[in-house]
């Protein structure tokens, strides 16, 4: 019988798993539906709003306007797919009751360089995301744009915590390993 917390550890594991699989339709449907998106920023947003809300943008988009923008998108959904899987692993692990385990410290570890490597290229990301929405604007009427806003703040923070946790794991991990040799 399952306790609570493996329960709950199988059930986050799936939940990862799911918005791994729905990541590329995700951004799949943006790159298809962009003149939408870009033109309903209160439900869809690529950058922060007062970007978004300063951009010229065009009615409609070239294909090199949407392949620029999936490129845009790469790397920050690359990132996020690599947080996903870490975390699902992480997860199952937990729910077979693997804790203070090298792997464990490795997903924990491997979750926080992941953020923390996505949140210091968002300005450049975003400078790209701000290129590529403009891109079939006449002359003149391109931007690049370098910004960062409260998200990312909270993003940085939340990967040094991540970090600094996968330490106090790898610890609590070599103390469990010191105390099975202990009869």
């Amino acid at each position: 019988m399952l306790s609570d917390a493996n329960r709950l550890s199988r059930i986050l594991a799936w939940i990862y798993l799911v918005g791994l699989a729905i990541l590329p339709l995700g951004i799949g449907w943006l790159i298809l539906n962009l003149e939408w998106v870009v033109h309903h920023p209160p439900l869809v947003t690529l950058m922060p709003a007062s970007i978004m809300d300063g951009l010229p943008l065009p009615e409609t988009f070239s294909i090199e306007s949407r392949l620029a923008v999936l490129t845009a998108c790469a790397l920050p959904a690359g990132l996020t797919a690599a947080v996903l899987w870490n975390l699902s692993r992480f997860f199952s692990g937990l729910a077979r009751g693997a804790i203070f385990t090298p792997e464990s410290v490795r997903r924990i570890r491997r979750v926080g360089l992941c953020m923390l490597v996505r949140v210091c290229a968002a300005p450049f990301t975003g400078a790209l995301m701000t290129l590529a929405l403009t891109l079939d604007n006449p002359p003149g009427q391109h931007m690049i744009s370098l910004s960062m806003d409260s998200k990312d703040l909270s993003e940085l923070i939340t990967a040094l915590t991540l970090l600094v946790a996968a330490r106090v794991l790898d610890q609590g991990r070599a103390l469990h390993e010191d105390a099975q040799l202990v009869i």
